[in-house]
């Protein structure tokens, strides 16, 4: 939820305001819905639950106690993964992204109903090793401010300090 405790967000696009979901709300309702039965992330109370979390520092893990979803443990879910490579420039990195969840007892997503054309199906024939995103590259001057292109592709000249060339 936002700040304002709202699942969405209000945009201005071509001058109209338009609701928009918060980012990450409608994959962990598909995992919701595939978990318990058609319900949505709101429609499922919290509960204290016990968890382990590594220790960087002591390099073991610790039991620690909070709100969580307790009847998610055990349960079988397929994930669909994929493969980002983001490239701005020279630079590049390479994460994984989360972008469907499944029953693995009927390869269903959420609100699918059962027919020859699943969307799992359709997904695994068209998955690609690499997703690619191209960035484009932003010019910095030694400071870390963007600077001004020049017309003929090369970094703007420096200006004199103090009048002198």
């Amino acid at each position: 939820m936002g700040r304002d405790g709202n699942t969405f967000f209000e945009s201005t696009y071509k001058g109209k305001k338009v609701k928009k979901q918060h980012f990450g709300l409608s994959i962990a309702n598909s995992l919701f819905k595939i978990a318990f039965d058609g319900k949505e992330i709101f429609d499922v109370e919290p509960a204290e639950t016990t968890f382990s979390q590594w220790n960087k520092e002591d390099k073991e893990m610790e039991e620690h106690s909070g709100d969580g979803f307790p009847d998610l443990v055990g349960k079988k879910i397929g994930l669909c993964v994929q493969m980002i490579r983001k490239i701005s420039g020279k630079d590049s990195s390479e994460y994984p992204e989360v972008t469907h969840f499944f029953d693995t007892e009927t390869g269903l997503f959420s609100e699918e109903e059962d027919s020859d054309r699943r969307k799992l199906d359709r997904w695994l024939s068209s998955a690609k090793e690499f997703k690619v995103i191209e960035e484009e590259a932003k010019v910095k001057t030694s400071f870390g401010k963007k600077a001004d292109a020049g017309t003929d592709g090369e970094a703007p000249k420096k200006k004199a300090k103090w009048g002198k060339n």
